[in-house]
């Protein structure tokens, strides 16, 4: 099977990058062909190609896909308009960034995967997806990658932050003083970004993350504090561990907001007998094997529903409706286009205005500039895609024509079943007269 993956960047070591960093390995190892497409690529691709997976920013060069497995609402409708006729599962990995929401394009998707149930019921209240075309595929971790080597210690004495979207805030080192750990150590973007991140893992007793950092930290035994400023899920335990995995122990299970004193209160449930339970638990369910079992069944699944209903009037009806689809997100293209000098100039002055501000923290003044840093990065999808913009238009252009075509085709082939009903009919009226 040729599989095609779509993502908004393969260059940060982060969750969907990762995710595809795994999925593609493990169904490469099965002998399955990948092709990995993005506008932005970078370190993650480099990794892939290692293991002979290539990654393009032009679909123009790839043929023959089986089955498109795509992330975030852009580049899946980039991919969908050039193999408009090949079966896309569209794969939802949170349920607040716009990017993990299809947003239209229902006619260019043929099955969706939500990473938890929570997200599978955002599709269904939000998006109006019908919970038919859902399957819930949970995130997962390279079990073997992370293996620990050692135990935590009988109290916690060291503890990791793993994240890409804030810096060690004042109340995460209160509560730790408060908990009697004085050693804390931060990787993720944009101060420390880590391929390594299994080793910084080894040496702590507790990590404090979100997503698929809580699953590979759990699969090697740390107890874990699923927790953002935003929001906060608490320690995993045996106990909670089924409500928290059906968020993707994404910190909206609970979604509270600690102060100093009650995230040491968090820390204090450190037991370590209780992650080593929750360890095996992880190592069985949710290593990449088991999610590439499912996700083999959901494609094979697509592809066959996309083939039952390929009915002369469907090609019709699913081209009519795709060309609508995409002629919406070549008027947002262009919309973008139009748009990106004008947000650039504001981007730049808001945050000169910002950084000029007097008595600036430095953890906001990091928050901000991780703020600015995403945006840019979406602001280079926005520039990559319009200059998609033209090959789209023609690709539109080309679809019109084979509606026409197919249009046209089942006129004559009307009026041939006609003309040749009426020869038939003339003969036999020859011959009935001619007794």
């Amino acid at each position: 099977m040729h599989i095609l993956f779509t993502n908004n960047t393969l260059d940060s070591f982060a969750g969907s990058e990762l995710y595809i960093y795994d999925l593609a390995r493990e169904l490469k190892a099965r002998n399955h062909q990948i092709t990995c497409f993005t506008l932005n690529a970078g370190k993650v691709a480099d990794k892939l190609k290692e293991f002979g997976i290539e990654t393009t920013n032009d679909l123009s060069t790839v043929k023959d896909i089986d089955v498109i497995h795509a992330h975030h609402r852009h580049e899946f409708k980039i991919a969908a308009a050039y193999f408009p006729f090949t079966p896309l599962v569209y794969v939802s990995h949170g349920p607040l960034h716009p990017q993990e929401r299809p947003t239209g394009g229902k006619n260019l998707i043929t099955r969706y995967v939500a990473v938890s149930e929570a997200v599978g019921k955002l599709l269904i209240e939000t998006e109006g997806i019908s919970p038919d075309l859902i399957d819930i595929v949970p995130n997962f971790a390279d079990i073997p990658r992370f293996t620990a080597k050692n135990r935590i210690a009988e109290k916690p004495q060291r503890v990791l932050i793993n994240s890409s979207y804030y810096e060690i805030n004042d109340i995460i080192r209160e509560a730790c003083t408060l908990a009697g750990i004085q050693e804390i150590e931060k990787i993720g973007a944009p101060s420390k970004l880590v391929w390594d991140v299994e080793n910084y893992i080894e040496r702590a007793d507790l990590v404090i993350t979100v997503g698929k950092g809580a699953i590979e930290a759990m699969a090697m035994g740390r107890a874990v504090i699923v927790y953002r400023p935003v929001g906060a899920d608490g320690m995993v335990t045996t106990e909670n561990f089924e409500k928290l995995c059906a968020n993707n122990f994404s910190s909206l299970a609970f979604s509270f907001h600690y102060d100093a004193a009650q995230l040491a209160a968090e820390i204090n449930k450190y037991n370590r007998e209780d992650a080593e339970a929750v360890m095996y638990r992880v190592r069985q369910e949710m290593d990449v094997s088991c999610a590439a079992d499912k996700l083999l069944n959901v494609y094979k699944r697509a592809i066959a529903d996309f083939q039952s209903r390929w009915t002369a009037a469907a090609y019709l009806e699913k081209t009519q409706a795709m060309l609508k689809d995409l002629g919406d997100y070549l008027i947002f293209l262009k919309d973008q286009d139009t748009n990106s000098a004008g947000l650039l100039v504001k981007k730049n002055r808001l945050f000169e205005k910002v950084l000029d501000a007097p008595n600036l923290s430095k953890e906001l003044q990091s928050y901000i500039e991780t703020i600015f840093y995403e945006f840019t990065t979406l602001e280079t999808t926005y520039n990559h895609a319009a200059q998609d913009f033209k090959t789209l238009e023609a690709h539109n252009r080309e679809l019109k024509a084979l509606l026409d075509k197919i249009s046209a085709g089942r006129v004559m082939r009307l009026m041939g079943f006609v003309s040749n009903a009426r020869k038939k009919f003339k003969l036999l009226f020859i011959k009935k007269a001619s007794f």
